[in-house]
This record gives C-alpha cells, sequence and structure tokens, in this order.
C-alpha cells in the first residue's frame, strides 16, 4: 500500500460543551516515513491548540473555584437569615419577618447555538508562523 497523504486531526475540549477541531493534511514521498510525518502534525496540531488549551482550563478552574465559594457564601448567609427571621418571629420583635427567597431560578433560559460552517485550507506547513 502506497500513501499518499496523510491527514492528523485533533478535537480540543474549550470547555463548557465547545470543541475545536485543528487538523492538517501533508503529502507523502514514497521514500518519506509515514509515522514520522503523523507525529510531525500532531507536534503541530499540539502547539496550535495546547497553549490555549492550557489557559482555559486555568480560567474554568479559576471560574469554578470562584462560583463554589460564592454559593458557600450564599449558603452561609441565607441559613442566617433564616435564623435571623425565626429569632424575630419567635420574640414577637417582627411578627412578618420572612424566610430568604430562593434565587436559584432567576437565571435566563439558554440561548440555542447557532451551527458554524466549517472551511478546510490547503496550506504549506512550512507557511504557517508559530
Amino acid at each position: 500500500m502506497t500513501v499518499v497523504k496523510v491527514h492528523y486531526s485533533v478535537l480540543v475540549n474549550l470547555g463548557d460543551f465547545n470543541n475545536e477541531r485543528i487538523g492538517f493534511v501533508k503529502e507523502v514521498k514514497p521514500d518519506d516515513n509515514v509515522q514520522d510525518a503523523i507525529n510531525e502534525l500532531r507536534e503541530l496540531a499540539k502547539a496550535c491548540g495546547c497553549p490555549r488549551l492550557k489557559d482555559l482550563y486555568i480560567a474554568q478552574t479559576k471560574a469554578v473555584e470562584e462560583l463554589r465559594q460564592i454559593e458557600r457564601k450564599l449558603k452561609n448567609k441565607t441559613e442566617e437569615w433564616n435564623q435571623m427571621a425565626s429569632f424575630l418571629q419567635a420574640q414577637g420583635i417582627k411578627s412578618n419577618a420572612k424566610m430568604m427567597p430562593d434565587f436559584s431560578k432567576l437565571l435566563a433560559p439558554a440561548i440555542e447555538m447557532e451551527e458554524i460552517e466549517t472551511e478546510t485550507i490547503d496550506a504549506d506547513i512550512a507557511d504557517i508562523a508559530f
């Protein structure tokens, strides 16, 4: 079997159910090693996708931790509020003291994502600047 072209692509998870496909095609000469061509394309795909991927994972980790802290604070403050409302009602200081409202359903519904068209660009690997 003669391999004429090698195609290598990776699907990079951008977080929040978003992905990006990065791929390259290389023509292979009869005397070239196919495995070396695949490794070259793999390294090229890593160089294109991984730096951004690392930044996205760092940002996602920070955002998730910040969200967890806010949720813990909200839970603690809700408990304090409810305890104070119960105390005021029990002591007869403010009989109409209300419990903390539930804020869990205030987010707007998610917006539908539009389908994005993609295109394949034929480029020489040597012309790509990193």
